[in-house]
């Protein structure tokens, strides 16, 4: 199936324009599975424009972020320093 195809097939079955897809597929490419697991059953889960901002992060600051997380800090507050650049 080739990307296109696999896009009609997304809007078809779920209602996600072409656009969405492809961030949803840069999302799940580019967040480390580390910070994946600690995330996944938290809000941020959800959140498209903060997985967005966390997926920009480099594996090396996603990997310390996961640590950070599961010591205690808030999947929260980690994206909006991201999206600050303050991590």
């Amino acid at each position: 199936m080739s990307g296109s195809d696999f896009e009609q097939f997304v809007k078809e079955t779920l209602g996600y324009l072409p656009e969405e897809t492809r961030v949803m597929i840069r999302i799940a490419e580019n967040i480390h599975s580390d910070l994946r697991n600690v995330i996944r059953q938290t809000p941020i889960a959800d959140d498209t424009d903060g997985l967005l901002v966390l997926s920009r992060l480099s594996p090396e600051k996603q990997k310390e972020l996961a640590a950070r997380i599961k010591g205690g800090f808030d999947p929260q507050q980690a994206v909006e320093l991201a999206s600050r650049g303050e991590l």
